[in-house]
């Protein structure tokens, strides 16, 4: 880090109540109190803020880019439009803190406390939040793509209409989160508590699920497509309208725990036979034969040249491959219809080609 500028202390704390776009960027300024002090706009770039006491401070618009604010105290501070980018907040206290639309892309955020927080469009792509309290908090309408949330609290969070493409929720507690209508597409939940979680409308193609407890939760005309719901407890979940075609490691024993209804899309592997308006019966027919093993129809036993085994699967002329990424459900993805699956990567039919015309005899002149 470059040399930081010494500033006397004592005299900024006497004067924060007018440090309205004070510049304070590049500063040493471990262990300041700044509670109560008016600093909006002000300037704290890549600034040593550590353990820095900014309680009921007014700091809408301050700029903490690349600031090392370890323990820093922000209970109830106003952080609109704040600027945490890159920043390292680890063991931060921003609980009852307004920070909407404020900006924490790619920062540090370990086991920080966000409880009871307003952070409605706010900015966290790809940043590290994993340990930390956002039990109760308002994350509507914000992006939280590639972020880490590994063993976070976010029960009882409102997060509507956000985007959360590819978080990491694993071992995270989300229940009775509201994630209704968010786009989170690749996320993983694994043996994440989703206990009466509300995944109304919500995208949520190929997401793991495995070992996750969605018992009670609400999936009310999700897209699950190419989801995997291995060792998954759906103890009173609500998938009525829900798309789960193309999901993987599915169970009859599981799906008759849940709640469906005749708008429910399933996998090809399971078939459904309605008995009553609510009462059903499942039988699933072997992935082997019918379905390749990985729970997607091909309706036809031919093979395909993968990538990394050539040769293991003949692969006859007039069959092209396409999107060669095998069935692990690290890279697994959905595929249109009409697509198949049968070894390493995902192929279509082509259509055979017709077998020439014979040749027509050649033709005889008449001699005068």
């Amino acid at each position: 880090m470059a040399q930081l500028r010494k500033l006397d202390k004592q005299k900024i704390e006497s004067q924060k109540d007018r440090l309205e776009k004070a510049q304070l960027s590049r500063t040493d300024l471990e262990g300041i109190d700044l509670s109560h002090g008016f600093l909006k706009e002000a300037e704290f770039q890549k600034s040593n803020l550590k353990k820095a006491n900014f309680e009921q401070a007014g700091l809408n618009g301050a700029d903490f880019t690349g600031s090392f604010l370890v323990g820093a105290n922000f209970h109830a501070a106003r952080l609109i439009r704040a600027n945490f980018t890159k920043t390292n907040l680890s063991g931060a206290n921003l609980s009852q803190t307004d920070l909407s639309s404020s900006w924490f892309t790619q920062a540090v955020v370990l086991k920080a406390d966000f409880h009871d927080s307003n952070l409605n469009r706010a900015e966290l792509n790809q940043a590290r939040l994993s340990g930390s309290d956002f039990r109760n908090v308002n994350l509507s309408k914000c992006d939280l793509r590639g972020a880490e949330l590994k063993r976070a609290d976010l029960s009882g969070a409102r997060i509507p209409k956000s985007h959360l493409g590819k978080a990491n929720f694993s071992g995270a507690a989300l229940e009775n989160t509201d994630l209704s209508r968010c786009n989170m597409s690749g996320c993983d939940f694994r043996e994440a508590n989703l206990r009466g979680t509300n995944f109304t409308d919500a995208i949520l193609t190929r997401v793991f699920f495995k070992s996750a407890d969605l018992t009670g939760a609400d999936l009310t005309g999700a897209n699950i497509r190419g989801s995997d719901f291995a060792e998954t407890i759906l103890e009173g979940a609500n998938l009525t309208g829900a798309d789960l075609s193309l999901v993987t490691n599915l169970s009859c024993a599981n799906l008759k725990t849940a709640r469906i209804d005749r708008k429910t899309k399933l996998p090809d592997y399971l078939a459904v036979d309605w008995t009553s308006e609510t009462e059903f019966e499942c039988t699933a027919t072997a992935q082997g034969e019918e379905t390749g093993g990985h729970g997607f129809s091909h309706r036809g036993a031919w093979g395909c040249v993968g990538t990394t085994d050539t040769g293991r699967w003949p692969l006859p002329d007039w069959i092209r491959c396409c999107a060669p990424r095998g069935p692990n459900p690290a890279t697994r993805r959905p595929f249109p219809d009409g697509y198949r699956t049968d070894g390493p990567a995902f192929y279509r039919p082509r259509t055979r080609p017709q077998a020439p015309p014979p040749p027509r005899p050649a033709s005889r002149s008449t001699v005068p």
